[in-house]
């Protein structure tokens, strides 16, 4: 194994690692980037026929979760996955892409942020736990993430849920679907538990604009 020396190692290349590596580089620190697995390359035509690659491969694909489509014969040797699966014990549990990107390769860019309950949990509600920072305190960060990534959205999702922001959301709303539409016009004044009823746009990493 090379050895290398850094001001900075990360741990981990998905959204939250990579900013945080992406802000300290441009700051003139010198950043290693740690990841549980090899990159991927485009040209071994991952987007495309993803079963035809996985199936004919010798070698285990960063699609083993599709080793349950192929044939019993085809199937010896594919079970590396690169998922960190979890036995329940995890207080964290979840999955894991191992993998350069992390889970932000399998993302489907929902980007709401939290209320500011959700970080006084015990506080508000008597259950988990609270967190050690405020809604306030990370909220610039909010800001910061939504402008790196690129997410469009409303003000109207942040206000509805008690969750105020200090800068507009980088680009405009992704528009409602006729089905949003539809609903918006049939629900319109009802209201429940006092509060009235709204469907609005959830915030989206996605480009909403030309270019």
């Amino acid at each position: 194994m090379d050895s290398k020396v850094a001001d900075v190692a990360v741990i981990g290349s998905g959204f939250a690692g990579a900013l945080i590596a992406s802000k300290l580089a441009e700051a003139g620190i010198d950043v290693t980037l740690l990841e549980a697995w090899f990159p991927f390359e485009d040209e071994r035509n991952v987007r495309k026929g993803r079963l035809e690659t996985f199936s004919s491969s010798d070698d285990a694909e960063i699609f083993a979760p599709y080793v349950d489509l192929l044939a019993p014969q085809e199937r010896k040797g594919k079970f590396e996955y690169y998922i960190h699966p979890t036995d329940g014990t995890d207080r964290f549990e979840g999955q894991y892409l191992r993998m350069a990107g992390g889970t932000g390769l399998a993302w489907l860019g929902t980007a709401l942020r939290f209320c500011p309950n959700d970080f006084r949990m015990m506080t508000a509600y008597g259950r988990a736990r609270d967190w050690p920072l405020s809604y306030a305190e990370l909220e610039p960060w909010y800001c910061m993430a939504e402008e790196a990534i690129g997410v469009a959205g409303s003000p109207d999702a942040d206000e509805s849920l008690g969750s105020p922001r200090s800068s507009p959301l980088p680009m405009p709303a992704i528009p409602q679907s006729y089905a949003d539409r539809y609903a918006m016009e049939r629900i319109k004044g009802l209201r429940f538990d006092h509060q009235e009823i709204r469907v609005i746009p959830t915030p989206q990493a996605r480009n909403s604009v030309d270019g």
